[in-house]
């Protein structure tokens, strides 16, 4: 059996071959360092990752980021992460 048929039989065993046909998934990688770089920014840039979710319905999302920290990540960039996390949760809240 290939990877691939075992992974969506376990999928199927677990959801449900009904909500593992209908999930709509909003996949992004992006490249952020200028959140970091120019943070007024963050809150529109939040709502806007928000926007594009909420465009294709999306019901999981998964982010990847690039550059976190921007480019002076070694010089204390790393200290806006929790303020960049709680912009983004405050976006997908579901009472915003």
């Amino acid at each position: 059996m290939k990877l691939s048929e075992t992974l969506g039989s376990l999928a199927q065993a677990r959801l449900g071959p009904a909500l593992l046909c209908r999930m709509k998934l909003f996949l992004l990688t992006q490249n952020v360092g200028r959140v970091f770089e120019d943070p007024g920014v963050l809150t529109a840039w939040a709502r806007q990752l928000r926007g594009w979710a909420d465009a294709v319905g999306a019901d999981f999302v998964a982010l990847h980021f690039q550059e976190l920290g921007g480019k002076d990540w070694k010089k204390g960039g790393l200290k806006q992460v929790p303020a960049f996390s709680e912009a983004i949760a405050r976006a997908f809240d579901k009472g915003a």
